[in-house]
This record gives structure tokens, sequence and C-alpha cells, in this order.
């Protein structure tokens, strides 16, 4: 027991008649050891409910290797997956189908909704719960709740950490609404790719998107991507959006991406990365470009005296003596 107190994990390497010791394994968990797991412990341990009572209370992770019959328990799961809803995945069948074990696990973790029965996956309350918590959660709702306009509505306005394939998952027809698709670019730009192609023409909701996500203008018409404002406001957020300009690229974006991205040289043409004005505005930006340029700017005393964001001498080519 004095070992055990010392490193509970040790419970693995111990004589098997100490690891299905009921007193000694439980005294153990009262203690609150965060080192010892029911994983290291014998069947008989796992099937005493009370000991697993108190292995979920120390750690949820230890439902999962609760004895099966205790998994059909429904105090325990609840225990269990209130404190981490994937849990949900491990509970039996018929607790899966129980309404109020779902909502803890969707409150928890609105992901847990994978693991729901079917009939709670088309319960408009338990969705809709999981999709205010994450709008990736709709990938898991029933295929009717996915064309429930105000149910998407509500996840792309009130679900935070929107993934832009989160807006894969509903319905055809709602991509092509407006109000949806402008909401979901609001929160993430790049959801812009899964719009329906009319409103990839859409001035305003590329503008929107853009302004979230530069490398949003990749999924807008080619019509768009050559109009000055939406270029300007896409390179304004992410200098990387350069690369998905149609058309002609002049000196003005170039200095403008420069000022937000990083090794800009990968992007441009090299007679353009070589110009007097561009080089000084990227090389203040980002030295890291310097290696890429033209002998003639790196082997120019004038550009080693610029001010930087960053620290130029490891990329630069020593000055001839």
């Amino acid at each position: 027991m004095r070992a055990l107190r010392i490193s509970p994990s040790c419970i693995q390497h111990v004589d098997a008649k100490f690891r299905g010791d009921n007193t000694l394994v439980k005294k153990l968990f009262e203690l609150r050891y965060h080192y010892i797991s029911l994983c290291n412990t014998d069947l008989c341990i796992k099937q005493d409910r009370e000991i697993v009572k108190l292995a979920i209370e120390t750690d949820s992770y230890d439902y999962r290797y609760a004895h099966y019959t205790l998994r059909t328990d429904k105090e325990l799961t609840m225990l269990a997956v209130s404190r981490n809803g994937s849990l949900l995945a491990l509970a039996d069948t018929s607790l899966r189908q129980d309404r109020e074990i779902v909502m803890a696990a969707v409150r928890n973790d609105p992901l847990a909704l994978e693991y729901a029965s079917y009939d709670l996956k088309d319960d408009y309350e338990v969705v809709e719960m999981a999709i205010k918590r994450s709008a990736e959660a709709l990938k898991h709702a029933s295929k009717r709740l996915r064309s429930n306009r105000d149910l998407v509505l509500k996840a792309f306005k009130h679900g935070p950490d929107i993934s832009y394939n989160a807006f894969s998952y509903i319905c055809d027809s709602l991509k092509k609404d407006k109000e949806i698709v402008l909401n979901a670019v609001k929160n993430n730009g790049l959801s812009l790719q899964y719009a329906h192609s009319s409103l990839q023409c859409d001035r305003e909701i590329v503008l929107a998107a853009v302004k979230q996500n530069g490398e949003a203008l990749e999924f807008a018409s080619e019509e768009l991507r050559k109009d000055s404002e939406i270029i300007r406001e896409a390179i304004l957020q992410n200098g990387k959006a350069l690369d998905y300009v149609c058309g002609k690229i002049d000196k003005p974006l170039i200095i403008l991406a420069a000022k937000t991205h990083y090794q800009l040289a990968e992007s441009i043409d090299r007679d353009l990365l070589n110009d007097d004005d561009i080089a000084l505005e990227m090389l203040q930006c980002n030295s890291y470009d310097f290696r890429n340029m033209d002998k003639r700017i790196r082997y120019n005393r004038n550009y080693y005296l610029l001010p930087s964001r960053d620290n130029p001498i490891p990329f630069i080519t020593p000055l001839p003596n």
C-alpha cells in the first residue's frame, strides 16, 4: 500500500491478488489519485459499481474500462458523458436512445450527436443545442433537420468556431439561400467554396467572404476575381489572396500583399520581385524573401540597413569584402 500511495500507476505491476483487492483499489480511488486507472485493475474491479463510480469521478475516461454490464447503468453513464460527451459512443444502445443522456452529452461536446440514436438526431431540440455550440454538428443531424432553414440559419448565426466545411453538410437547396450563405461566409469566408455557383457571382456575398478570409477569393467567380475592390479587401485580409487574382497583377497590389503575407516571392513574377519599390516594401515586412531576390539587391549595402520585423542575418548573402 505504501508503494501504491507514492505511485498508484504501479498497480499494474503488483501481484494479481492486490489488483483484484476491492478494498485496496477503492481506497486509492477515494484518495483521488489521478495516476490510477481501471485499465490496470482486474475484471472483478471493473464490475464493481461503487469503484467504477469513484473512478469516473476521478477521471471520466475510466468509463471506457468499466464492464459492459455497467454501461447500461444510467447514473454512471450520465456521470461520464456530462464530463466527456464523446463517451456516449461507448454507452449501451438503450442509453444512446435516452434523451436526457444525449442532451447531457451534446451539452458537453456537440459532436457527440454522432453517437445518438437516429430518432434523437431527428429531434429538433437536441440538434439545436448541438449546432448552437458547433455548426459542425450539422453533419450528424438527420437529413430532415439539415434541410430545416431555421435550424441551419441558427447554426451559422450563433455557432462558434465554424469550420468552412460545416456548410457542406446542409441540403443543396439551402446553399442557394442568400441569407444563409451570407451568415456562413461572415463566420468563415471559405464556406464560399460550397455555396451555389449563382452566389459565388454575388458581389455582396464574395465581399463578405474575402473580408473574413482573403483566400476565399479562390472560390469567387472569374468576373469578381477581377473586381478591384474585392481584390483589395482580400489582399488586405491575407496577402496570399494574390494567388487567386484573375488578370494582371500590378505593383500597388504586390506592395499591399507584402504587408500581410510572408514569403510572397513564391507568388509573383521574377521581374516584379526585383523591382526596387517592391523589394524595398517586401524587405521591410519580411526579410525571408531576401534570398530569392536578384544579386543586384542582395549585394546592395543599403538594403542591409533597412528596419525589418524579423532578423535577416541567417538568410542574407554575406557582403563581399
